[in-house]
């Protein structure tokens, strides 16, 4: 299996929260501000952002000229929530391990 190590950061001008927010009103489905690119999917009964919730990602992507990315589909469950200031993600099935920290 290739492996690789990608670290991705971003500067948001927003709180913590609002950014915590913003990123489960997409995941449940109550906003579209990703979409079509990236698009979420709650997996099984418990609701983001419990302990243990798991969600399920498809990241399409556009290339030049209209050119279409590979898709790639994976799955994370929520390590830690910290209302209002962190939300941590564990990505454990799919195209895509390790973990992200919002």
């Amino acid at each position: 299996m290739t492996r690789y190590d990608v670290s991705n950061d971003a500067t948001i001008e927003a709180t913590p929260g609002e950014i915590i927010g913003a990123f489960l009103e997409e995941a449940a489905g109550r906003s579209q501000w990703w979409q079509p690119l990236v698009r979420m999917r709650q997996r099984g009964s418990k609701p983001l952002p419990e302990i243990g919730a798991a969600v399920d990602i498809t990241v399409t992507g556009e290339g030049l000229l209209d050119q279409r990315w590979r898709t790639a589909r994976f799955s994370g469950r929520v390590t830690v929530f910290d209302p209002g200031r962190r939300l941590v993600l564990e990505y454990f099935d799919g195209d895509f391990r390790g973990t992200e920290e919002w």
